[in-house]
């Protein structure tokens, strides 16, 4: 869901994250209650890459998840 994708990235940006690539549907990520589940990988603020998770549905906000 770009919508997913879109406000996940902005929290990520906002935690000092950077290089956010979307690597879509991502399966067994999210809890069954998501209806949405986008898969991403980031850099953290020392440059470690790091993967997860954007899970979000019609009536709920985003969740992060990391790997």
């Amino acid at each position: 869901d770009d919508k997913a994708f879109s406000e996940g990235k902005r929290q990520l940006e906002s935690q000092g994250y950077k290089d956010i690539v979307n690597t879509g549907y991502k399966s067994f990520c999210c809890s069954k209650d998501d209806d949405f589940s986008t898969g991403f990988y980031a850099k953290d603020k020392f440059g470690n890459v790091t993967e997860g998770c954007f899970c979000s549905s019609f009536f709920k906000g985003v969740t992060i998840r990391f790997k």
